[in-house]
């Protein structure tokens, strides 16, 4: 059986445009599509396993019930099996969908295993990535990545080796992904980064939050921190990803301090829930501030400049705002990532789909 990874093999490919078999005019043009794209896939297998990396085809062939198709894998978002028919559901990224009668017994694909042929048989999903969106392309920027995965661990997984202390937060193993901190109100995490997330130009936050309570109070309820407050002598700086202090209390806010847009922090429109996985990410790519929830963007503003930083760099602070003293979020916290770059859409996709997997 094939040996279960999240590791993505990255490679650029050269993609045809969608073509029919009974078209040969269609063919002559294959080398020379404008809309070339490097893929990466994930396939899900039927004992509950999946197996990653690229394709050594650029398309998908079968029968339809218009014609024979070749369809490229840059254009696919979803390929499922439909039970009983014989035939996948294929699901393009503009939103149109058919059923395919796949061609060939196996498929191959360029793992860190070297080539892998997979029989289609044991395959239950094909998932479609972009290249930003390969697990290669996740690491690339990778500043911060706490998995909490082990209680006994000081140091974060970014390779930067970022320690980290534990002030009085509980480890669960029932994370989203394998293990997670509990805090109650009292407690936090800070990690000592000596200036390493003080980002200047672009950013990413993704964490994975489950809201024991909302505190109905006016501050402190922050995920990430790391920002002066109003009252430092000098004004404020840095950035933060926070519970709403105002009601409702259940969206997010988050702050950018030095990028030129207004309001430089809002609450979300979507209301969060309690005791439920949720999935946040803030970006800032010098050009545009987003936040999504789930995967969906909340809000955008177009904006520019560098986030605002004093010589004096605050702490990077989990589960309280600005200080630690005044902890104050209540529920769990998983999988915490910081990239000095922007994410695209699609990558932030690719980071909530592999926490569904299994490990």
């Amino acid at each position: 059986m094939i040996r279960h990874t999240a590791t993505i093999v990255l490679a650029l490919l050269a993609l045809p445009p969608i073509s029919y078999a009974d078209n040969d005019d269609n063919d002559d043009n294959d080398d020379n599509d404008d809309n070339d794209a490097a893929v990466s896939v994930v396939l899900f297998l039927s004992d509950g396993s999946r197996v990653a990396g690229v394709p050594a085809t650029t398309t998908i062939r079968g029968a339809t019930e218009f014609g024979d198709a070749n369809v490229p894998l840059h254009i696919i978002k979803d390929i499922r099996r439909t039970p009983d028919t014989g035939t996948v559901l294929v699901t393009l990224k503009s939103g149109d969908h058919f059923h395919l009668a796949m061609e060939g017994n196996d498929f191959q694909l360029l793992t860190i295993f070297g080539i892998q042929q997979v029989p289609l048989k044991y395959m239950t999903r094909i998932r479609v990535y972009s290249r930003d969106a390969s697990s290669i392309m996740l690491q690339s920027g990778l500043v911060l990545h706490l998995t909490f995965d082990d209680p006994n661990s000081v140091k974060d997984q970014s390779g930067n080796d970022i320690p980290y202390t534990v002030h009085g937060a509980s480890w669960t193993k029932d994370g989203k992904i394998g293990g997670a901190y509990s805090f109650s109100g009292r407690n936090y995490i800070q990690c000592h980064d000596d200036g390493a997330l003080a980002l200047t130009d672009e950013i990413t936050i993704s964490v994975w939050v489950n809201w024991g309570t909302f505190p109905r109070s006016s501050g402190g309820h922050a995920i990430v921190s790391k920002a002066h407050h109003e009252s430092n002598k000098l004004g404020t700086d840095g950035y933060m990803l926070y519970q709403n202090t105002t009601n409702p209390y259940n969206r997010i806010v988050q702050f950018l301090k030095g990028p030129k847009y207004e309001p430089d922090s809002v609450a979300k429109r979507t209301k969060l829930p309690t005791h439920q996985w949720i999935h946040l990410a803030m970006t800032y790519d010098g050009h545009t501030s987003r936040v999504y929830v789930d995967g969906k963007v909340e809000n955008e503003y177009e904006a520019s400049g560098k986030i605002k930083w004093f010589e004096e760099k605050p702490p990077f602070l989990i589960g309280t705002a600005y200080n630690p003293g005044g902890s104050k979020f209540r529920g769990m916290i998983d999988d915490l990532r910081v990239y000095d770059r922007a994410l695209s859409a699609d990558a932030i996709h690719a980071l909530i789909d592999n926490a569904s997997l299994p490990k």
